[in-house]
């Protein structure tokens, strides 16, 4: 069996353009190998390589709203150049009224943004507002309506996340209730105080929030030896002369203690082995004074958005890291097998997991 290292296209081909079954993918990092494993290959294909945009999910903007709170505090989060736009908007309830909502964006992106009185009919009509106590309904919220609507589009022409009034209410009990928290209220407050003072991104120690680490893995597919790129942005990786950390801060809507079953469901793990695998990787590749830092076994640092649960920290055990170098390896080496195939139209293959061996291992307890 031949054996022949691929090499990336040339720098003359960026930005990068994907083309099946040439070069190399993009640099892969956890969240793409979690769409590939979770929802298949072409919805990879369309969110990755193809770009298209995806509606952010409520909890994924709470979730990240609740992260940067901690981090910079209000101020900063609802500056301009923040990634978020806080609407001001009353909030428009779900239901009936969620599908108008839903419609009358699709009619008004449809006709232009011009014509809104036709693109509000047209809603009323699908979200069966045509009954009269309905329609009267929906008329008296229809300021309302036409407000969050206009914050909303706003937000997509800006490309930043919408927040509406009550995830912001949300995100801000669930902030305050991990400050004043015992466990980790203390350390939070510590944690944001580095990384606000920290220097420049070159630094070697520091506290630092969602920076950048790339690295390189050798895999094997159809014969071929791939030296392909991957890249990780840790929430938090905090480096002394000794030691370093790394904790993902997870919000969860269910149970703290339940966290150990999202930990297999979304591939936590697997993110986490990723995480430890790169930035050992960049610590290696430093010049220290002295013996570089131990990497330490990443800490996963559980919020409840629940009132009255209590926060948890998560620390991973030796054999979890070892079977998630091998599962993380396992799902590049299938998302190059379709790359190198062409083959992306699949949703799901084998009904489960996309046909890739997943290795099995106890829960944590």
């Amino acid at each position: 069996m031949s054996t022949q290292l691929v090499t990336p296209h040339p720098e003359e081909s960026s930005p990068y353009v994907y083309r099946p079954g040439e070069g190399l993918l993009p640099p892969l990092g956890p969240s793409m190998l979690q769409t590939f494993v979770s929802s298949g290959p072409e919805a990879f294909y369309r969110r990755h390589l193809l770009g298209e945009p995806q509606p952010d999910k409520d909890y994924f903007v709470t979730g990240a709203l609740v992260e940067q709170w901690l981090i910079y505090g209000l101020d900063y989060v609802k500056s301009s150049d923040s990634e978020f736009l806080f609407g001001t908007a009353p909030v428009v309830s779900t239901g009936k009224l969620g599908t108008f909502c839903t419609t009358y964006l699709s009619a008004l992106e449809a006709y232009g943004f011009d014509d809104e009185q036709r693109a509000f009919d047209i809603a009323y009509e699908t979200a069966e507002y045509s009954y009269d106590k309905n329609r009267v309904r929906a008329e008296m919220q229809k300021p309302a309506v036409a407000k969050h609507l206009t914050e909303r589009l706003q937000a997509m022409q800006q490309n930043k996340r919408y927040v509406p009034l009550d995830i912001q209410t949300h995100a801000a009990q669930i902030v305050q209730a991990a400050l004043d928290d015992p466990l980790i209220g203390r350390e939070l407050q510590e944690i944001a105080r580095g990384v606000r003072s920290q220097s420049p991104d070159n630094e070697l120690t520091g506290v630092f929030y969602q920076r950048e680490y790339r690295w390189s893995t050798f895999i094997e597919v159809q014969g071929t030896t791939m030296k392909v790129p991957l890249c990780i942005h840790p929430d938090l990786v905090i480096v002394q002369d000794s030691a370093a950390r790394i904790i993902d801060i997870k919000t969860t809507s269910k149970p703290v203690r339940s966290f150990a079953e999202a930990y297999k469901r979304y591939g936590y793990f697997r993110q986490m082995g990723m995480y430890h695998q790169g930035v050992s990787h960049w610590i290696a590749d430093q010049d220290w004074d002295g013996h570089p830092p131990y990497v330490e076994h990443p800490e996963f640092m559980v919020i409840p958005k629940l009132s009255g649960d209590r926060p948890l920290m998560f620390v991973m055990s030796d054999d979890d890291l070892t079977y998630a170098y091998g599962e993380y390896i396992a799902v590049v080496e299938q998302v190059y097998e379709h790359h190198l195939c062409g083959q992306w139209t699949v949703p799901l293959e084998y009904h489960y997991n996309n046909a890739i061996t997943l290795r099995e291992f106890p829960l944590p307890r």
